[in-house]
């Protein structure tokens, strides 16, 4: 089927530390928003570290769904310091007041988005909250220096 795209890319950071058609369909992060920041991660403690960044959606489609991919193809869905990248899949969600969200989810690649939010019928500026998870392990070797990724959020229909 085809549909309408559109696409925000939003840089997802985490720094290491060394130390114990139209615009009928459109997302945009939220004004004043900042790019997600997990802080420092700690080596030898194992942790799940959050973040989240918000965006502001807008369709007048009969359906939406708002999902990210990453892009890249080396260590897909995983954070990266230069080539190293960290064993566990990021993941993430979404929430709002007129999306369905489910629950966390590993991101996924170009080929094979993760989705985060569905809409029913249009929405106006719709304020979303997009959360992030990243599991570090206690044997996790870390890095120093800052872990990064840019994702590819989409919102897309197939009923314009």
């Amino acid at each position: 089927m085809a549909g309408e795209t559109r696409q925000v890319i939003a840089p997802v950071t985490a720094p290491a530390t060394s130390d114990p058609k139209d615009q009928a369909i459109k997302i945009s992060p939220a004004y004043g928003s900042t790019p997600a920041s997990f802080g420092a991660f700690t080596p030898g403690i194992g942790k799940d570290y959050a973040a989240s960044m918000t965006a502001n959606v807008i369709s007048t489609a009969g359906n939406a769904g708002l999902s990210v991919a990453d892009g890249a193809s080396n260590a897909t869905g995983h954070l990266i310091n230069g080539t190293f990248s960290l064993p566990s899949v990021l993941q993430a969600k979404a929430s709002s007041p007129a999306g369905t969200g489910g629950a966390l989810a590993d991101v996924g690649g170009s080929a094979a988005p993760t989705s985060l939010l569905t809409y029913a019928g249009p929405t106006s500026n719709d304020p979303v909250k997009v959360d992030f998870q990243q599991h570090v392990s206690a044997n996790d070797a870390l890095r120093t220096g800052s872990y990064s990724k840019t994702l590819t959020f989409t919102l897309s229909t197939t009923a314009p």
